[in-house]
This record gives structure tokens, C-alpha cells and sequence, in this order.
């Protein structure tokens, strides 16, 4: 079952334009309510909504809540005894009548064994045109969405003319024969408006981009869903290949182009199982510190983002430990990727809460390969409210919360190409966080964009410490060898001042496994050293290998300390 369409001209094929033809949209008739009184005297029928362009469904919360979508749930109407226009609504796929739960949603899983009341007002007679209301609740209300059925909203009953926003509430009842046929002539245009989405989104992003492949599929009347909505996804791919053939020459500090279409799942939706308990696909968690407290998952069930003001709705990466606990330090990464060399931004959405109420949160970085920045900004929020979706502290049911909508931090790639980047904690004195949309953006490789990174972010050097830095500090020096370390703190001097920082960001980043082996092996002679003075100063021990044993470590090895160079 096709629908025509107007062909646009091969010279506009060729020129790569997004002018498009026009699918028909499908059209459905109505038809009038019966007056069956029981269940099997009733049709099976389904409810279309025409203005939101989706039948009524269960969906949402496990599939409890009356609903709008591409397909419908098969229904009855049941008219309550001899009064016209009062039906109950059953959901044979539910099995269940349809009941209000207040104002706020409609249950249709089988919780009520009946429920009368619902008011079908037929407000064109010719079209069979439909509102619903529930008068016991609310004389003025209706039965309706805010919301196209393509994000499958959820129905409410809200006086329209004081709600403030569209509110579509029109209704045809539909025979279980026309829904059948209208199935396929629906999916068709679905994938059609779907790919003709893509392709307007794609142009206007990519100035100059090449879709005459998808066009082409969206402009041929014959066009199978399976075929529209391969041309959708190689979307993608187009995109990627012309961001890094095209656009990416052109990446400026100005003028960063976003590259997360080439990184799986940098959105954190995706787990290696089914389970609930299964982890992150391309995402893992390494415990950096003593502890090893807190979860990590995928979290496809929680609601409080629908609620808490910030929009951070499942699926989401999820780091949990029971309320009155703190998570361990952790590191958590997405799998190491490679791009080209150069200086790059990254974002992501994250959300933390203190479930048992506190005055900050504290202990949350984002980073990219060496460069890390601090997420909380103790400045921002009211915390006697939920959040207003921008960056802030929140309450919400006395938990302590902080959003960061674009959490920001650099990063440098190196000539290995090398990036990974994610979500650190350490010393956080809350219990749950959620992080997703992570992006990445380019910056280019001129000297300005090396800077940016170097100005804007923090250098971390995992754990190696040099020896000036101790001393500069007042710490116990860590034992690495002096001419290393000096190396390393040129290295790093100039990337502070920013005189050369993609060579020094280089040459700190080649000496990361060079210094930790050093630092590694002088700890070894150090515990040497020290089992070995346990023999060389025991009373109980005499004999001329005892001598040699204390005359060398009192000699060669401790010069070898007190100069930080061996030499053989």
C-alpha cells in the first residue's frame, strides 16, 4: 500500500537541495459510538487522536498508563446503561478499564474491574470528531496530550482553555478493520517524515554536505519503511565522513566541530546485557582510592528526572551506593577511542544527589585524557528548590542535589591519537550520580587551541609527583632519579606558561610510563635498602659479609639517595 508523491527535478537532485516532495499524509474516518451495554456485545475498536496523529496505548511506567503512540491497544467501549455518551473504556491487551488517577495520568493495567463515567462529547457530527471528559473530576476537562505521538506522551485530563500550551484532545474512533489497514500506509509515512527529519537536520547543521542518497530514497514513490529507514542511518555515516574528510579542517577554538558521532554510545544508553545489574557497553569503572563502594549500570527505571526539574530522564550511567554512604574514589571512562591530534572540548549532562540532605557536594571532575575540571560550582542554585534545569544546587523530597547540564572540561590527543574521557571522583561526599550526552568537540591543532586547554583546564598527572613539586610543597620528597625529574619539570613549566604547550603536553604525556617505572623501582630499593639495614645493624649478626653488606649501603647506596642517581 503506497502513497504517491510529487518527484522534485533531477537538476535539484544533483545540486544536493533539500527541497522535498511530499508524502501524503494518511487520513483516517471516523466512525459513530455504539450503544452496546456488556463486553461482547461491544466492538474492538481503537482510539486515534487527531491532532497529536497516534492511537491510544498502554506505554510509559511499565506500559500502566494510558498513552499515545504509532499503534494502538484494541478496545471496547462499554455505554453505561441508558445514558448516551457514557462509557467505560477497557483494554483487552490490558485487560483492564481505563480509571483516573486524579488529574495527572490514566491507569489501563487491569487495577479496576470497572470504571464508568467517560464522557464522549461528539463535536462534529460529520467527522465523528470526539472529546472525552470526566466530569466527576473536572466538568472542563479533557482527555488529551501535549505532544506529538512520535515521543509517545502520556494522557491527562486538563482544562485546555487554561492550560498554556497546546493541548490536543480531538478523537476519532476507528473499526479494528480500518486500523488494520491503516497499519502499513502509517509506517510508510512515519519513516518517510522520519528520514525527510534527518535530512532537513542534517542540512542545516553541514553547510555543503552531500545527501542525495537519502534524498533520493525519500523522493522515489516506491520506497519500502525497510529501505526509508536505512537511508535514515546512513544519515550518520555521511555525517561522520564529511566531518572528518570537510568540516574538521575548518575547526577553530571559534569554530569547534563536534566529532561524538564518531564515539559508540557517547550518550551512556547501551549495556552489555539485559540485565539491570549488566554494565556499560563501552564504558568502565576503575576504583582509584581505598574503598570500592558504589555501583555502576546502566539506569533505565528512575522517574526523578520527569520531577526534579532537570530533565535527566533514563536511560542514564548510573554510580550508586546506599543513602547515608559516600561513593569511593573511582574513575569512570569510556573506552579509549582514537582521533586525530589536536586540542579538544568536552561536555556532559551529569546529576548528583546526597539522598541524606547536606550543605555542598563535593568531589566531582570531569576529564579528558591529563586535563580534568571541577563540576560543582558552589555559587550557583537555590537549594530550597528543584532545579530550574540550569546549572545549580536543588532540593528535592530533602535530598541535596546538583545538576550540571554542560558539565565542561579540554583535552590534548597526542601523536598516538589516543582520547578517553569520562567522569572522576574523589573524596565525594555524595551517593549517586548519573552522567549521559557526553560530546566532543574539536578544536583544532593551532597554537591557540593547545593554549585553551592549558588556560581552561587542570593538568593531572596521575599520580606521578616530581620531585620538585614535593619539595615545593613540603612533603617527603618522592624518590625518582633527579635528572627525570628535572626533565619532567621543564616539561611541565612550559605547558604551565604557555609557551609551547602541545610539545611539552608531549613530552609529559611520553614520560608518563618512563616516570612510573622509575618512581617503581626506587621504591623496590628503598624496601631493599631498608630489609638489607635490618641485617647490616643486627648485634646478633657478626662476619666480614656483614661489614661489606653495611659499608655499601652506607657508601654507594646511600649516595645513590642523597643524589637521586644510580650509576653502575
Amino acid at each position: 500500500m503506497k502513497q504517491k508523491l510529487l518527484l522534485v527535478s533531477a537538476a535539484m537532485l544533483l545540486m544536493g537541495t533539500s527541497a522535498f516532495a511530499e508524502w501524503k499524509e494518511p487520513t483516517l474516518t471516523g466512525t459513530a459510538l455504539t450503544t452496546a451495554t456488556t463486553l461482547d456485545e461491544s466492538p474492538t475498536v481503537y482510539l486515534y487522536n487527531v491532532e497529536a496523529k497516534g492511537f491510544a496505548l498502554g506505554a510509559n511506567s511499565w506500559g500502566t498508563r494510558a498513552s499515545v503512540g504509532a499503534t494502538g491497544d484494541s478496545l471496547r467501549l462499554v455505554q453505561q446503561g441508558e445514558e448516551t455518551g457514557v462509557y467505560g473504556i477497557y483494554d483487552y491487551l490490558k485487560n483492564g478499564y481505563w480509571s483516573p488517577d486524579g488529574v495527572t495520568g490514566i491507569w489501563i493495567d487491569g487495577t479496576r474491574t470497572g470504571w464508568d463515567g467517560w464522557v464522549f462529547i461528539e463535536t462534529d457530527e460529520v467527522n465523528h470528531i470526539y472529546q472525552i471528559t470526566q466530569p466527576s473530576l473536572d466538568m472542563d476537562a479533557t482527555l488529551g496530550c501535549s505532544a506529538a505521538a512520535s515521543t509517545t506522551p502520556e494522557l491527562n485530563l486538563y482544562n485546555k482553555a487554561t492550560l498554556g500550551q497546546p493541548f490536543f484532545d480531538e478523537w476519532i474512533i476507528v473499526t479494528k478493520a480500518d486500523y488494520e489497514a491503516a497499519q502499513e500506509v502509517f509506517q510508510l509515512y512515519n519513516a518517510a517524515q522520519s528520514l525527510k527529519a534527518a535530512i532537513d537536520d542534517a542540512a542545516a547543521k553541514y553547510e555543503g554536505i552531500d545527501l542525495t542518497e537519502p534524498l533520493a530514497v525519500y523522493n522515489n514513490e516506491n520506497s519500502t519503511v525497510e529501505e526509508l529507514k536505512a537511508a535514515e542511518k546512513s544519515i550518520t555515516e555521511i555525517i561522520a565522513t564529511y566531518v572528518e574528510t570537510v568540516l574538521i579542517e575548518r575547526a577553530t577554538v571559534d569554530n569547534p566541530v563536534e566529532i561524538t558521532t564518531k564515539i559508540a554510545d557517547a550518550e551512556g544508553a547501551l549495556r552489555k546485557g539485559s540485565s539491570n545489574d549488566d554494565p556499560p557497553t563501552y564504558w568502565s569503572r576503575v576504583f582509584t582510592g581505598t574503598g570500592n563502594t558504589g555501583s555502576i549500570k546502566i539506569n533505565t527505571w528512575s522517574t526523578e528526572g520527569g520531577s526534579d526539574g532537570t530533565g535527566v530522564l533514563t536511560p542514564f550511567i548510573e554510580t550508586w551506593v546506599g543513602k547515608g554512604s559516600s561513593l569511593s574514589d573511582q574513575r569512570m571512562a569510556h573506552d579509549t577511542v582514537r582521533v586525530r591530534p589536536g586540542a579538544y572540548k568536552i561536555t556532559g549532562t551529569i546529576r548528583m544527589y546526597n539522598e541524606s540532605g547536606a550543605e555542598t557536594i563535593s568531589g566531582a571532575s570531569l576529564f579528558g585524557n591529563m586535563n580534568s575540571n571541577v563540576i560543582v560550582n558552589d555559587e550557583l542554585g537555590d537549594k530550597s528548590t528543584t532545579s530550574s534545569g540550569e546549572e545549580g544546587y536543588f532540593t528535592y523530597n530533602s535530598m541535596l542535589g546538583y545538576y550540571a547540564p554542560e558539565a565542561t572540561t579540554y583535552a590534548i590527543v597526542a601523536a598516538d591519537s589516543a582520547l578517553t574521557f569520562g567522569y572522576i571522583l574523589k573524596d565525594a561526599n555524595f551517593n549517586w550520580s548519573a552522567s549521559k550526552n557526553y560530546r566532543v568537540y574539536y578544536l583544532g591543532a593551532a597554537d591557540e587551541a593547545y593554549k585553551k586547554v592549558a588556560t581552561e583546564s587542570n593538568l593531572t598527572l596521575n599520580k606521578v609527583v616530581t620531585l620538585a613539586m614535593a619539595e615545593e610543597s613540603g612533603d617527603e620528597p618522592t624518590e625518582i632519579t633527579q635528572s627525570l625529574a628535572e626533565t619532567l619539570n621543564a616539561a611541565i613549566e612550559g605547558y604551565l606558561d604557555g609557551t609551547n604547550v602541545k610539545e611539552a603536553y608531549e613530552s609529559i604525556y611520553a614520560m608518563q610510563a618512563e616516570v612510573t617505572a622509575n618512581m617503581t623501582a626506587w621504591a623496590a630499593l628503598r624496601k631493599a635498602y631498608d630489609d638489607a639495614m635490618v641485617i647490616a645493624t643486627n648485634a646478633d649478626i657478626a662476619g666480614n659479609d656483614k661489614d661489606d653488606l653495611g659499608a655499601y649501603l652506607e657508601g654507594d647506596v646511600s649516595d645513590a639517595f642523597l643524589m637521586l642517581e644510580l650509576s653502575t
